[in-house]
């Protein structure tokens, strides 16, 4: 049975896409689940001074077409918190993830998933090393 309710208007999690295959979802649900319960801490992505390799090889442009905002290593994974531009219904809820493993710079991401809340282990930068989304309410859970 899928964890996930596919018509709910402000899900706490939902999928990528929101309509894939229940087994999907579940892949991803449980991939997420695992992540969330790490302490990871969160690095700013430096948009004003970012290397030409960018991040974990990922450029300028395809960072911020995915609207990835932070990034950890962490239990052999690289991974990747996608902040969005365009939340909440009909878009997706605020936070994204995605991961893969360190060794395969060439290798696929995977999602985890979009999500309404930070999850309590997660730790990210204070207020004033953020960028452009820095305010105060951002941090709020």
């Amino acid at each position: 049975m899928s964890s996930f309710c596919k018509d709910d208007v402000d899900p706490a999690w939902e999928p990528v896409p929101w309509d894939c295959a229940e087994a999907e979802a579940d892949r991803q649900a449980l991939g997420f689940g695992r992540r969330a319960g790490l302490a990871i801490d969160w690095r700013r992505v430096p948009w004003s001074d970012l290397p030409p390799e960018g991040v974990f090889g990922l450029d300028r442009e395809r960072l911020s077409r995915a609207d990835v905002q932070y990034f950890a290593s962490l239990a052999g994974e690289e991974l990747l918190l996608i902040e969005n531009v365009w939340s909440g219904w009909p878009d997706p809820p605020p936070w994204g993830l995605m991961s893969r493993q360190m060794d395969g710079a060439a290798g696929a991401w995977s999602h985890w998933g979009h999500f309404r809340d930070l999850p309590a282990a997660w730790r990210l930068p204070a207020a004033d090393e953020i960028g452009w989304r820095g305010d105060a309410e951002t941090q709020k859970g």
